[in-house]
């Protein structure tokens, strides 16, 4: 039974991603290459984001939290401009290559708009695994997680559920930055940071009691939750 749930998380959680990998970006090799390093890339972002966010604990206001949760935001969107800068780069040098090569032709907009699908999906991939993935193996446990301040659900599913919206928005938001960055488009390349950040403060609802129902709960960091926000376990295996 507990395998069960952690497959049905799990699947919650990537299997949107996963079939748009497998159908879509998996089909050319370079495109893979890419993601691996992009990949890695915003593993590293991730890890640097949270050592700077660890010197600002403990966060026990909501001004504090929401400080750091837009510290994170900006952090993140330094680190999508810095993949379109290099995406400019790997576009100008494959139409290079191709200038010179007999039978290669040069990348036209749908190229390039995979080339941005593959790093967005690397950037989510990175936050699912940073955020969910790693601590989701504990649901193989005796008992189930929940948050007095969302009884509704358990805290994998919350997490699955909440993993599964930043995924599309992290997925799909390269597609509109690159684009808005490329063709100038402010109005474009403005709409992810901002969705980014109401997506982030949007998760401070949680601790309020039933914040969940408008917004799914979020794992908390190693920190201990405040005593009314603190976790019950239940041995019935749900």
């Amino acid at each position: 039974m507990a395998f069960a749930g952690f497959l049905g998380c799990a699947l919650i959680a990537g299997g949107p991603g996963l079939a748009l990998f497998c159908i879509v970006l998996a089909r050319r090799s370079l495109i893979v290459l890419l993601v691996l390093a992009c990949a890695f890339l915003w593993l590293v972002g991730l890890l640097l984001t949270s050592l700077i966010l660890r010197g600002l604990l403990p966060l026990e206001t909501a001004g504090s939290q929401a400080a750091a949760l837009v510290l994170g935001v900006i952090f993140q969107e330094g680190i999508r401009y810095g993949c379109f800068v290099l995406h400019r780069r790997l576009v100008v040098s494959l139409n290079g290559i191709a200038e010179h090569m007999e039978g290669v032709r040069k990348l036209n907009a749908q190229d390039e708009q995979l080339l941005a699908l593959g790093q967005g999906w690397a950037h989510a991939a990175a936050h699912s695994i940073f955020f969910y993935y790693s601590w989701l193996p504990l649901y193989l446990g005796d008992a189930t997680l929940y948050l007095e301040a969302c009884p509704h659900m358990s805290f994998f599913l919350a997490g699955a559920l909440l993993t599964l919206g930043f995924n599309l928005l992290h997925t799909f938001s390269m597609v509109l930055a690159f684009s808005g960055w490329t063709h100038r488009r402010r109005e474009r390349w403005m709409a992810v940071p901002c969705a980014h950040l109401l997506a982030a403060l949007l998760t401070l609802s949680n601790l309020r009691r039933n914040g969940c129902l408008g917004g799914i709960p979020a794992p908390a960091d190693d920190e201990p939750l405040p005593a009314q926000h603190r976790a019950t376990l239940t041995s019935d295996g749900r």
